[in-house]
């Protein structure tokens, strides 16, 4: 997949060229896994979008714009959006 790799890699290694598509739809994938998870461990990270609804909170994450509530023993994630389409209504949640 893409170019032969030189020195030492790490976390911090760019991806460089990736001709594979179906492993970069995999590498997104871990990125937004990735930023799930730090919505998970700091949910006051986000926004607050009571504009939308009283307690949800949006934190864009890649080309997509998540949106959640959180509780101090729950935490919901209710809609994964495209950052170009980032306006909600409030039906849609």
């Amino acid at each position: 997949y893409g170019d032969h790799l030189a020195g030492t890699v790490g976390e911090d290694t760019p991806y460089g060229r990736i001709g594979d598509l179906s492993h970069l739809s995999k590498v997104y994938a871990e990125k937004l896994l990735t930023g799930f998870d730090t919505i998970a461990r700091f949910p006051e990270i986000g926004t607050d979008r009571s504009d939308i609804t009283s307690g949800v909170f949006s934190h864009p994450i890649e080309q997509h714009v998540v949106y959640y509530r959180f509780t101090s023993t729950r935490l919901r994630m209710m809609l994964l959006r495209p950052v170009r389409a980032d306006t909600v209504r409030p039906v849609e949640l």
